[in-house]
């Protein structure tokens, strides 16, 4: 499914030609997405890139070497193992002030670019950062006349999450609460499928 089928579905199956409903389609999509790119992580789209620490500094960010970064899988600091993810507080009360260094042994994310690390790393250790990338929208590739047809992983493998996610959205912007929960339990069940 493309996004101009997509869209023509939407309109089609809610029977709304409203201006203000039409031009709030492409916010369903982006929705849907975002809802499925935080609950599944699909195997296309993961990928691994090398980030090296600092000799003495807790933290690295992941940007701007990485600029399609959602969420981390794993990281594996070469000749050690791969370290456990722990919570911000964890580290912050296990390690405090940068007091005990060494390589590291478990990791956080402290806000949604940089990575945490406990005990602090007393020397560069090179590690490979596996993630869940972001994934291209179907909304940028219907607006772009170059690849206004084509088609993303979801669209093409599992339309019928992709769908019913976006007509759950728009049940919710025409306030219609039994078609809203009719397309949540469908698009649940989508999402079991993906």
């Amino acid at each position: 499914m493309n996004y101009a089928d997509l869209r023509r579905d939407l309109q089609i199956y809610t029977s709304n030609s409203d201006p203000e409903y039409l031009s709030a389609i492409d916010r369903f999509i982006n929705l849907t997405e975002s809802r499925i790119a935080a609950l599944i992580h699909i195997p296309a789209y993961k990928a691994r890139t090398p980030i090296a620490t600092v000799a003495n500094v807790a933290t690295i960010s992941i940007t701007p070497s990485v600029t399609d970064f959602i969420a981390v899988e794993s990281i594996n600091l070469l000749d050690y193992g791969t370290l456990e993810q722990k919570e911000t507080s964890f580290l912050e009360e296990a390690y405090p002030n940068n007091g005990e260094v060494g390589p590291p042994r478990y990791f956080a994310m402290s806000d949604d670019q940089t990575l945490l690390f406990g005990p602090t790393p007393d020397a560069v250790y090179s590690m490979i950062l596996h993630y869940t990338k972001l994934w291209p929208s179907l909304v940028t590739l219907g607006h772009n006349p170059s690849t206004i047809n084509q088609e993303t992983f979801i669209s093409s493998k599992f339309p019928s999450a992709l769908q019913n996610g976006c007509l759950m959205h728009a049940s919710l912007f025409m306030k219609d609460a039994e078609s809203y929960q009719g397309h949540k339990a469908e698009f649940m069940e989508g999402l079991g499928l993906v």
